[in-house]
């Protein structure tokens, strides 16, 4: 993904004359959704290959729903972000709101 970004960026100086390269225009974010969806794309077969599956393996779902999964997978990011935002509050204060 990042080098598709790379690519891309370097596609769209090209394009705008790249006067301010830190500023986001709409053609800088179409370049990085593109690159974020080429990527998933591409994902899949390397997914399915590395896991000797067909890739419609890949994208299927062999367990039925559990809520108690989906909790505890909700609960733990919870608990990263909100670690996360209490390092960048005790790091850095001038950045948190």
């Amino acid at each position: 993904m990042l080098l598709l970004q790379i690519a891309l960026f370097r596609g769209v100086a090209m394009i705008e004359g790249d006067q301010e390269p830190d500023v986001l225009t709409p053609l800088r974010l179409l370049a990085v959704n593109l690159s974020m969806g080429i990527t998933g794309l591409l994902a899949i077969p390397v997914a399915a290959r590395f896991a000797g599956v067909p890739w419609r393996r890949v994208l299927s779902f062999p367990r039925r729903f559990d809520r108690g999964r989906l909790l505890r997978y909700f609960g733990g990011a919870l608990v990263l972000v909100a670690g996360a935002d209490a390092a960048l509050a005790v790091l850095a204060p001038e950045a948190t709101t």
